[in-house]
């Protein structure tokens, strides 16, 4: 848990340096004012910087009280907080030294002196108050009056539409508006440019996150006087990196700072990108993305550059003969595949003739998916990139819309990224964008980049919705703050008139609005009902403007107990859409269990943002190759929540990127192996139904959709070393296809296939749907774990179903049976239990088309067995009314049997309210009394027991923990009361394996709480432990 504290400024202005002078040399006058139990003497004046010695003597009421102290200003804000409270006994005295800060509207200044009967007492509970006498404050700064929230700033980094090249001159104009309000002598304009975004480091090839800098981009001017203008700031476009294929990004921050060369708490970004100028020859296809479909031949060329008489391949201006025309030069290349393997090389020679000469190879391609090409001149240079064959996905949806999209972030990206999405099957765009880059200033709108982009997206059958972040400064009824991921106070009128404005002028053209992305509690004192309000707002404006318009919750908004507020505060009736960030299946099966409790079965749920971040910078090409880290969550997290529902899935990435970190491309618009991925997937399952999952063999997952009357199945294990399963399909020969697409034919002599499985998913075809469908009819009902943010597959799917029952006590099993069949399904249940159990008697059921019901089983266990686990067998015999005879079932479960010393809480001391043997905290919990204390619950509400365990005073993160035996296998709910104000709150834990492994979740996947939550919550997590688990560390 964290504690943060925003630092304040101290202002001494020279004018007052003489003066001050004067007064340290003799004692400010003193004053002392009487109250009916105390008496409070202070100076009767002070300078801004001060320390103002505070006196307090009880001189009425018996026994000891607490004492606090704060400096409040002559409106009763806070000047300086005193600490913690003082014992002081009657007749006796305390003192404080507080500064005195410089905060707004200064002009006077008390003490306030509140009395408690106990130490741990708020405010709330005073037992008597009293204030001293006004103290006068001089030596203010104007500049701490200024709110800066009537200025603004806009960049425009798109150089008049024209391509950036190094070398080139750049002109870069700022608008600005000074507003006097926000202006005192001087006010500097600054700006600076750094490079490409490091944002998944792999600990090997790049160690940091953070930027890659380019030197020479920054300038500032001083502005004498407040109004509207212009400043152009000219750069020479720098050298471009050696790591970069086609496009340097640049990130532009223009700030504002005062007169005393502090910058103001808001700033305005733009960004752009530029070419290199260096170099013979480009590498280019003609065809997006270099995405060939399969029945197209792949052809690859290269561009001259910097050749003939005269030219220069650097950004000194110097010719290199190398380049001149007439020489005979030689072009090699070499191809690899995914698995690394070497597939094609050769080499053309050519006679250098001009700049903007095309030189072509036809490489021999038989395998499917992506494929790093290495082109290379001797004596000229060497370049890299990748190409890929991929399914014909516009064939293949016939230009209609799918499930499935990706994102753009922030600046329009060129036409060539809306015709790679088509050609991967992704037709929508969550397009994030700040409102200040829209609408920077009141009334100004900048609105016509972005009615460009939408127009071009369309054209490639994407639509986009804007997901909106960053206000402008106007729309702070504040001084304006960094927003964070946070809810925020608005003014509702600049919010009103943006919306209305924005949607009118855009409407035809843009698909919806998610309002703010990942807000957690926190960012104002009502977070829940400052941000219903925001949706209530914003939506109604916009559907007034658009009726079709779309209107989206914040993506991944959390913690659940947060979302599960805003939706008990009816934000559902604001919104067509909840979307969830990094999930799996039971994400998606939780939100629309939270949507539906409070009646919004309306809203749909969906996935807005889901990837896997893969270091590229500095790593090995042919490595990077070989990472199938993305297409395995792809292929994992996209099919079990498709499997659970999703109605629409967007990719994290989309207009490339020269580190790749979640982007399915490269800076030069090439694709990674997670592209050709993304286009199988959507071959294989736009447009499928889900029919179920069901689990094989050790760790065998398989997800099963209908496609157009046939089955698709996904396919993999969790066993790392891969393992072979046996499935019964009903036909004599099946098609697996891999993650990029390659088919390989498997023979299934009597209707049945010999799987070998890995940990990556494939797709199997080519089955008889209605043995499929026997796979699924029954489904064991347990309680789901596993969702989260970044919660995977593995975490929720792996556990084999199980249920607790008490020794002694008879348990039961529930079976949810469906009939996915057109005619009637009947069949019987037969439930091997234990050596030694009583025996279970078979169920019999019949079902007509459709319908569907959940039967139990009894599990009889003996009082006389041992507290363990127990393997369980169900066998499922199906037969439908044609009088055909389905493939039997057979699924596995496990009876958990507990003790009564089982039961209950099993974190010892979980209630802090058992004292240590020094009684000066609670036994088996850590505390130093300073950052972790053990306190009184009084006044901290009702229901409470004595004590509460309570951090403070802390500059970092603090914690408590406590570590237990569990049993592995089990799962467990794990809850927490918590209450905190202006300090973020969460929980870790730590599995541990009997090997000796750990198994590590962090906040986002246990609890967060957010940073502020003024009353008592009860946050909630089930856990599965691992079957080999021995232990569990709670970290708080």
């Amino acid at each position: 848990m964290n504690v943060t504290s925003r630092p304040r400024r101290t202002w001494v202005l020279i004018t007052t340096a003489l003066s001050l002078a004067s007064c340290l040399a003799q004692p400010p006058a003193s004053q002392t004012k009487q109250s009916d139990w105390c008496e409070i003497s202070t100076p009767k004046a002070a300078l801004v910087g001060d320390t103002v010695q505070v006196r307090v003597k009880r001189t009425g009421r018996e026994g000891k009280v607490f004492l606090t102290c704060d400096l409040k200003t002559q409106d009763h804000e806070m000047i300086k907080w005193g600490g913690p409270p003082k014992p002081v006994e009657a007749g006796g005295e305390a003192s404080w030294a507080l500064q005195v800060l410089d905060v707004p509207n200064l002009k006077s200044a008390y003490a306030l002196v509140i009395a408690t009967r106990n130490e741990t007492d708020d405010w709330q509970k005073a037992i008597a108050q009293a204030s001293s006498a006004p103290i006068e404050i001089a030596g203010r700064s104007p500049l701490v009056d200024l709110t800066y929230k009537k200025s603004w700033l806009w960049v425009d980094a798109s150089n008049d539409g024209k391509p950036l090249v190094s070398g080139d001159t750049w002109e870069v104009p700022v608008e600005y508006y000074l507003d006097p309000a926000d202006h005192y002598q001087k006010t500097t304009l600054s700006i600076w440019g750094t490079g490409p975004w490091i944002d998944t480091p792999d600990g090997k090839y790049t160690k940091e996150r953070g930027h890659i800098g380019y030197p020479g981009l920054g300038g500032r001017v001083d502005l004498t006087e407040p109004g509207r203008g212009r400043q152009v700031f000219k750069w020479t476009v720098p050298q471009d990196l050696e790591l970069v294929r086609r496009s340097n990004r640049i990130l532009l921050i223009a700030t504002f700072r005062d007169a005393a060369g502090q910058q103001w708490p808001w700033e305005h970004r733009a960004n752009t990108s530029f070419m290199r100028k260096r170099g013979f020859f480009e590498i280019e296809t003609g065809v997006p993305g270099n995405l060939f479909a399969y029945d197209q031949p792949v052809r690859v060329g290269i561009r001259l550059k910097n050749v003939g008489a005269g030219a220069s391949s650097d950004q000194t201006g110097q010719t290199s003969p190398t380049g001149q025309t007439g020489q005979t030069k030689t072009l090699r290349y070499t191809i690899h595949d995914t698995t690394g393997a070497l597939v094609d090389k050769g080499e053309k020679e050519f006679a250098v003739q001009h700049a903007g000469q095309q030189v072509w190879i036809e490489p021999k391609l038989k395998r499917r998916g992506v494929f790093l090409l290495e082109v290379e001149v001797p004596g000229w240079e060497k370049r890299l990139t990748t190409v890929a064959r991929i399914p014909d996905l516009k064939a293949i949806t016939k230009g209609q819309p799918t499930r499935f999209g990706m994102t753009n972030h922030w600046e329009a990206p060129p036409a060539e990224v809306w015709a790679i999405a088509q050609r991967l099957g992704l037709s929508t765009c969550r397009r994030f964008t700040n409102w200040y880059r829209l609408n920077p200033g009141p009334g100004v709108y900048k609105l016509d980049d972005l009615a460009t982009e939408l127009d071009t997206a369309a054209k490639y059958g994407v639509t986009e919705w804007v997901c909106l972040v960053d206000p402008p400064p106007f729309a702070f009824p504040g001084k304006p703050e960094a927003t964070s991921y946070r809810a925020f106070d608005f003014v509702e009128d600049a919010w009103r008139d943006f919306v209305k404005t924005a949607t009118t002028r855009l409407k035809g053209k843009l698909y919806g609005w998610e309002w703010l992305n990942e807000i957690t509690p926190g960012g104002c004192a009502d977070p829940v009902g400052t941000y219903v309000n925001m949706c209530k707002i914003g939506t109604e404006t916009a559907k007034a403007a658009d009726s079709k318009i779309v209107t989206i919750l914040a993506g991944g908004l959390y913690p659940r107990a947060f979302r599960n507020q805003v939706l008990t505060a009816g934000i559902g009736k604001y919104v067509d859409a909840l979307p969830v960030h990094y999930q799996n299946g039971d994400g998606i099966n939780e939100a629309r269990q939270d949507l539906d409790a409070v009646g919004n079965k309306h809203v749909a749920v969906w996935e807005d943002e889901s990837a896997k971040g893969v270091n590229a910078w500095g790593m090995p090409p042919l490595e990077e190759l070989q990472n199938t880290t993305q297409c395995e969550w792809v292929l994992r997290q996209w099919t079990d929540e498709l499997a659970a529902g999703c109605e629409k899935l967007t990719y994290f990435g989309g207009p490339g990127d020269a580190a790749g970190s979640w982007d399915y491309l490269l800076d030069d618009l090439s694709p990674r192996p997670v592209a050709a991925t993304l286009a199988v997937l959507t071959s294989k399952l736009q447009g499928a139904t889900p029919l179920g999952v069901f689990l094989l063999g050790e760790g065998g997952l398989f997800h099963l959709f209908e496609r157009s009357g046939k089955p698709v199945l996904v396919a993999a294990t969790y066993e790392q070393e891969g393992e072979p399963v046996s499935l019964n399909v009903g036909a004599d020969k099946l098609t697996v296809t891999d993650y990029q697409g390659n088919e390989t034919p498997l023979p299934a002599p009597g209707g049945a296939a010999q799987l070998r499985l890995s940990t990556l998913p494939v797709f199997v075809e080519g089955r008889d749907l209605d043995a499929m469908k026997a796979q699924v009819v029954p489904e064991i009902q347990v309680a789901r774990v596993g969702s989260g943010t970044s919660a995977n597959v593995t975490q929720s799917r792996r556990l084999t179903p199980r249920v607790s029952v008490l020794q002694g006590v008879a348990g039961k099993l529930s079976v949810r049976l469906r009939n996915l069949y057109d005619r009637t399904l009947s069949g019987s249940v037969t439930l091997a239990l234990p050596l030694g159990w009583p025996t279970a008697k078979p169920l019999t059921f019949s079902l007509d088309k459709g319908k569907e019901e959940v039967r139990e089983l009894s599990l009889p266990v003996p009082k006389s067995v041992e507290p363990k686990d127990y393997p369980l067998r169900l066998t499922f015999a199906l037969q439908n009314s044609a009088a055909r005879a389905l493939p039997l079932v057979e699924k596995v479960a496990v009876v958990s049997v507990i003790s009564p010393d089982m039961l209950g809480n099993l974190l010892p001391n979980g209630d802090f309210e058992t004292p240590d043997a020094a009684s000066t905290g609670p036994e088996g919990w850590a505390v130093n009394g300073t950052t972790r204390k053990w306190a009184s619950s009084e006044g901290l509400g009702d229901g409470l027991g004595k004590h509460v365990f309570r951090f403070e005073n802390s500059p970092d993160w603090e914690h408590c923990n406590r570590t237990i035996p569990l049993r592995g296998g089990q799962t467990y709910l794990y809850t927490a009361w918590v209450r905190n104000e202006n300090m973020d709150a969460g929980s870790n834990m730590t599995q541990r394996l009997a090997d000796g492994k750990e198994i590590r979740l962090y906040d986002t996947q246990v609890m967060r709480c957010g940073g502020n939550n003024p009353y008592w919550q009860v946050y909630s997590r089930r856990l599965g432990i691992h079957r080999s688990g021995s232990s569990q560390n709670f970290t708080r």
